[in-house]
């Protein structure tokens, strides 16, 4: 498989309130809305993330979000009001910390030991 891109989908129950959430909490700028009921934003160059408004506004899945420094953005979300669990550690393998979106939507950030 020869992998032009990737476009992770997270289900909202409303494009305006989930992107105002959004917005700060992943640092986003600018979108596209391709759709009526969807919001793209491009995380890195050709990876997305699509905001999908309807009914079924909550996934069980969780989207991982890689950072460099974990202890300062559970701070910084932090300081947006975001209820950011405790930092977990995996010895010499990986450190996450998880938390939901308004929908319920698991997300997690980590950060790989040694990294």
């Amino acid at each position: 498989m020869n992998l032009t891109s990737i476009t992770i989908c997270v289900p909202v129950k409303s494009i305006d309130e989930a992107s105002r959430w959004y917005e700060p909490c992943l640092e986003l700028k600018g979108h596209i809305d391709p759709a009526p009921g969807i919001r793209e934003y491009e995380l890195r160059p050709d990876c997305w993330l699509q905001l999908s408004e309807g009914e079924s506004a909550r996934s069980e899945h969780c989207l991982l979000l890689g950072v460099e420094n974990i202890e300062r953005e559970r701070k910084r979300l932090l300081s947006l009001d975001v209820d950011v669990g405790e930092i977990q550690r995996v010895e010499g393998a990986v450190a996450f910390a998880e938390f939901k979106d308004p929908d319920g939507n698991n997300l997690s950030l980590y950060e790989v030991e040694g990294s």
